[in-house]
């Protein structure tokens, strides 16, 4: 593509630049297809890891242990996502053009929207439990570092 661009006096550059991007704009759409796919594996796979190890029928936040629960889902899922790190290494190296910038911050939404799935209803319990047992000073400092710990 780049080459194309750079070259506009070669026949029928127009029409292969056009093609090109659009070979382009295809591929990056099925990096994002399987990445998304991928993620949503793994997310699934260490929530049902999670559940087996902590010997639960169904993940319910109210009745497993939160400590256990939040090592076994972020450990899980990150340790069940390791070919996509490579991946993402690749994409922020060519992350110079805009349509690998798009990319990549879809990327990043997916893989953030995919980890607050499985640690959503742990963190709303922990502040429901904050909120019920401190004052407002109290909640706000032991929230903020609560999400600290998260990462």
């Amino acid at each position: 593509v780049a080459y194309i661009a750079a070259h506009p006096q070669f026949a029928e550059a127009a029409a292969y630049g056009a093609k090109f991007r659009h070979l382009q704009s295809r591929a990056l759409g099925s990096i994002r297809s399987h990445f998304a796919s991928e993620v949503k594996r793994a997310a699934a796979a260490s929530e049902k890891a999670c559940v087996d190890a902590l010997g639960q029928a169904t993940f319910d936040a109210g009745q497993i242990d939160e400590a256990q629960a939040t090592s076994h889902l972020y450990v899980r899922f990150r340790a069940a996502v390791p070919e996509l790190h490579s991946l993402m290494a690749e994409i922020e190296s060519r992350s110079g053009s805009p349509e690998y910038q798009k990319l990549l911050s879809d990327l990043h939404a997916i893989f953030c929207e995919q980890r607050l799935i499985l640690m959503q209803r742990i963190v709303e319990r922990r502040f429901a439990d904050f909120a019920r047992s401190s004052t407002l000073m109290d909640l706000a400092r032991a929230g903020c570092g609560y999400l600290s710990q998260l990462n």
